[in-house]
């Protein structure tokens, strides 16, 4: 049933938005992260000690489900290799434009504003790096 012509046909459709809507939920969660992290109004060394004990672990479990959820968008293509490989290009793009987009914002650039985006910066490329990664794993066939 699977592999019937009119059932591939209907997956390939399916498996196009859904890239995008998956990739929107890891947008979402991300963005999420940031402003919690940044409404804790803690003081400077709480604020450190919190990140350096708790960030790693919610880096890690953001990054784990960001993985899990393309695997799982993975599995509706009829071709896994070729959906690995349009789902980490599209990856790619993905995140290359939320870089170009976060250094292009109109604002006045203060040392703590440019240390800002570079971290968010390197968050950025390593999620994007974790996905292109996934992506290129899951394209081994069986």
């Amino acid at each position: 049933m699977w592999n019937a012509p009119l059932t591939k046909v209907l997956r390939w459709i399916v498996y196009m938005p859904l890239i995008y809507l998956v990739l929107t939920l890891i947008h979402f969660l991300f963005g999420t992260l940031l402003v919690w992290v940044g409404n804790l109004n803690l003081s400077t060394f709480w604020f450190f000690t919190c990140l350096v004990l708790f960030g790693g672990i919610l880096w890690g479990l953001l990054q784990m489900l960001s993985t899990f959820l393309l695997v799982m968008t993975t599995m509706v293509c009829p071709n896994k290799k070729y959906g690995g490989l349009i789902f980490g290009g599209m990856t790619l793009l993905y995140f290359l434009y939320m870089l170009y987009s976060i250094w292009t914002i109109q604002a006045d650039y203060s040392v703590k504003t440019i240390i800002f985006l570079i971290v968010i910066s390197f968050l950025i490329i390593s999620l994007g790096f974790n996905l292109v990664i996934g992506s290129l794993i899951t394209t081994d066939d069986e």
